[in-house]
């Protein structure tokens, strides 16, 4: 396996959030003064990841169906497709961490099935 630049114990924290935190992390600093409550930073975060998955989709899919079978370990997934979409300009300055584990949560499976935008 290559050089992972993030550590399982990172990724275990990410993998550990709900949903709703998660997305709230996708948020960038310059708009949080902005929205005011949690729920609208899980709005916000809802509408970036929305409008970012389907330009990794395809990266993130490949990395699930070609993953070793043993690997299901939900902080091993997180690495994974964080190591796979970390180089993607649609996720740039984008926390990869939190987009990963928000991939792995809803569901990798039906995510390369073509569903699952958000939830």
């Amino acid at each position: 396996m290559p050089d992972v630049p993030f550590s399982p114990e990172e990724a275990a924290r990410f993998a550990e959030m709900t949903e709703d935190e998660l997305f709230t992390q996708l948020v960038p600093e310059s708009e949080r003064q902005d929205l005011f409550s949690f729920d609208g930073l899980v709005a916000r975060g809802k509408q970036i990841f929305a409008s970012r998955i389907s330009l990794v989709r395809s990266l993130i899919c490949e990395a699930y169906n070609s993953r070793p079978a043993v690997s299901d370990h939900s902080v091993d997934m997180v690495v994974l497709i964080a190591t796979a979409i970390a180089g993607s300009p649609a996720v740039l300055n984008i926390p990869v961490l939190a987009f990963a584990a928000l991939a792995v949560k809803i569901g990798l499976a039906e995510l390369c099935r073509g569903g699952a935008e958000t939830r």
